[in-house]
């Protein structure tokens, strides 16, 4: 199964992540599918987060889950996170 979630990099005390999806079954600091934008939590408001939303509605609508982590973030950005899962998965059910 398919996960959205945090991969920290960065230093000791200077933490940044990647926003990636990865094989649940994987480590946090494992191998990854693809890198989906990045979180700086150091950095001003504008540059502090970038994802691709289109790619996360893609993995979404393949069966993936988002973490905790990841969904507070994307609220914290005006994603309506519970809708577009809904959405995405509906979406799927009905092409197939």
């Amino acid at each position: 199964m398919l996960k959205i979630r945090l991969q920290r990099m960065g230093r000791r005390n200077a933490p940044h992540y990647r926003l990636v999806v990865c094989d649940n079954r994987r480590k946090r600091q494992g191998a990854y599918l693809e890198n989906l934008g990045h979180y700086h939590p150091a950095l001003k408001d504008a540059e502090k987060f970038s994802i691709r939303l289109e790619r996360i509605r893609h993995y979404v609508s393949q069966g993936a889950q988002i973490s905790e982590a990841v969904c507070n973030l994307l609220e914290q950005q005006g994603v309506k996170v519970h809708q577009m899962v809904a959405e995405c998965r509906r979406a799927a059910a009905q092409a197939s």
